[in-house]
């Protein structure tokens, strides 16, 4: 079962990353894997088990503490695609790409119309509150 990024708006991967690899920017979490030394830090922070470190095929001593980089989910940027593999390949369509901004409007919205309900009901039974 594949493990996905979540994407995390505090990230704890990037603020653990001791050389600034890993950073958010425009809501997401990237990596940049030429800063990378494969020290796997983010691996041990990262709250969902979505990083792992990869060694490369090439094994040249290059200043790499293992010879490997760290690899996440990036959403399928820099692929030209408009959705993700993953959204795309769901047989079930149970995966979706939410805005956060959007989704706590919609809670937002949600909460209101229940408090909204609950007065209703509470002042048509003349229940004191």
């Amino acid at each position: 079962m594949p493990v996905q990024c979540r994407q995390c708006e505090d990230a704890p991967c990037a603020f653990a990353c001791p050389t600034g690899s890993i950073l958010q920017e425009e809501g997401k979490v990237g990596i940049r894997e030429k800063n990378c030394v494969g020290c796997k830090v983010c691996v041990m922070v990262c709250p969902f088990g979505a990083i792992s470190v990869k060694a490369e095929a090439e094994t040249a001593p290059d200043g790499r503490t293992n010879r490997g980089v760290a690899r996440k989910c990036d959403l399928c940027a820099g692929t030209g695609r408009e959705v993700p593999a993953c959204i795309e390949a769901c047989p079930t369509k149970a995966l979706s790409l939410v805005d956060l901004d959007e989704f706590r409007q919609t809670l937002l919205e949600a909460r209101v119309a229940e408090l909204a309900q609950s007065h209703r009901y509470l002042t048509q039974r003349k229940v004191k509150p």
